[in-house]
């Protein structure tokens, strides 16, 4: 997964950089109305849409709508089915790319904002030379990533990066060139942080990162 997320990073860096500086509060409330809203062009399902179809349209705070709306989604599976995922881990780890779009495909469908899946994927697409799928799917990543990283950039546990699944605190990672050596969590009413300390090197001189994980509501 390393070796994709570079491959990703290197049209990333930028808008990263400009996402992490200015970090604002996450409001929930707000992303709640627009799930609820399935009227208007603003309202989750309207930008799901948009998104399936041409992320690169979308503005960070939109991002931020599809990215965490799945914690109010009523219909929300267990997300995904485990043994879906597990199957498509071994793919990913065989370098099965051609099976592994196919069984990604369906998954993502389920949880289109997972960047687990979106990663995964993106190096698929790449590496069976469909550049047309892999110019959309990373177009989704260069939107989720400053559209969750404009809530938090990681430095305390008072500005967590906030994600809706523990596997996309390792992508993240990934993606800021980042490697973990111990995680230490705490939970709260409706999260928990995980707080990792990072192995030094030239260009990592931050000892940790804290990652805040959402319960569905």
């Amino acid at each position: 997964m390393r070796t994709t997320a570079f491959i990703i990073l290197l049209s990333l860096t930028g808008i990263i950089c400009r996402a992490q500086q200015h970090p604002t509060a996450l409001d929930l409330t707000a992303i709640k109305k627009a799930v609820n809203d399935s009227v208007s062009a603003t309202g989750y399902k309207a930008l799901l849409k948009k998104f399936n179809q041409a992320p690169q349209y979308l503005y960070p705070f939109e991002g931020a709508i599809i990215y965490y709306g799945k914690l109010f989604l009523k219909e929300r599976n267990a997300v995904s089915s485990l043994a879906g995922h597990k199957k498509f881990e071994k793919l990913f780890a065989q370098k099965n790319f051609a099976e592994l779009i196919k069984e990604g495909e369906p998954l993502l469908s389920q949880d289109p904002a997972s960047l687990k899946l979106l990663i995964a994927l993106a190096a698929s697409y790449i590496q069976t030379g469909d550049s047309t799928m892999a110019y959309l799917t990373r177009s989704k990543i260069n939107l989720l990533m400053p559209a969750i990283l404009m809530h938090g950039n990681g430095v305390s546990d008072s500005t967590t990066i906030k994600v809706t699944d523990v596997a996309d605190e390792y992508v993240i990672m990934d993606l800021l060139r980042l490697r973990g050596n111990n995680r230490k969590t705490t939970k709260t009413e409706y999260s928990f942080i995980d707080m990792w300390t990072l192995q030094k090197s030239k260009r990592v001189e931050q000892e940790a990162i804290y990652f805040e994980v959402y319960y569905p509501f």
